[in-house]
């Protein structure tokens, strides 16, 4: 783990819930922070308006930005929009929160997809030498992939579509992030294939001759068959 290149909370932060190489493009931004003035132009309300100078030994070469900051709902922009372009917070915003006092950034400022508390996505993609049944997991990410992938083909087309798919999008992303989150520990109950069942139950029979694992149905296999037809409120009961 990167140490820390001052005693700030806010990058004690980015360190504790940032993935090691993530956490040092965000702390080059701290330590960028040196070169960066800033001074209030304007309050209206709750928002304020700041200006900012990046130096750089050369007065011919200074940069300069505006950074608002509305304490309310407790958003910070920067006309630098280098959080916007790359998701990283820029060093013009880290000095306004700093010198407004903040010690703590609110979630929507640590994205979810570079922290190192999450199960990365590339353990559920499949490979030729996978068998996906079983991992339910798995299953279930390559399914939704699927219709994801459909939903993008019929909704690129249209701007009016796209924008109302992608604010569903946001909303629900947001929602099952926050619950993910709340509930780190809950994971699915391991569900054996019939393949596992028929060796676990190897010579078991009833009423003569049956093999009672032969006469067993995968249930991953039964949702994913019922989501792929589109019967939600079926595949939901049949998952609980």
């Amino acid at each position: 783990m990167s140490p820390c290149v001052a005693d700030f909370a806010l990058e004690k932060q980015f360190q504790d819930a940032y993935t090691n190489a993530k956490f040092k493009e965000v702390q080059a931004e701290f330590k960028q922070r040196s070169n960066v003035n800033n001074c209030l132009l304007k309050s209206e309300g709750a928002i304020f308006t700041y200006q900012v100078i990046e130096t750089n030994g050369n007065c011919m070469m200074n940069k300069t930005f505006s950074v608002f900051f509305n304490t309310d709902e407790f958003e910070v922009k920067c006309t630098c929009a280098l959080f916007e372009v790359k998701g990283i917070i820029c060093r013009h915003s880290i000095s306004i929160l700093l010198t407004s006092g903040v010690t703590t950034l609110p979630p929507k400022y640590i994205l979810y997809r570079w922290r190192k508390d999450i199960n990365r996505k590339h353990v559920l993609i499949k490979s030729s030498g996978d068998v996906l049944v079983n991992n339910s997991n798995a299953q279930r990410y390559d399914e939704f992939c699927k219709h994801c992938e459909e939903l993008a083909l019929l909704t690129s087309k249209n701007v009016k579509y796209f924008i109302e798919v992608m604010k569903s999008v946001d909303m629900l992303t947001e929602k099952y992030r926050a619950l993910t989150l709340a509930e780190p520990n809950q994971c699915d109950e391991v569900i054996p294939t019939c393949d596992e069942v028929i060796l676990s139950n190897e010579g078991t029979t009833v009423q003569g001759s049956i093999n009672v694992a032969a006469t067993m149905v995968d249930p991953m296999s039964e949702l994913s068959k019922l989501i792929s037809q589109h019967k939600y409120e079926e595949a939901f009961v049949a998952a609980f």
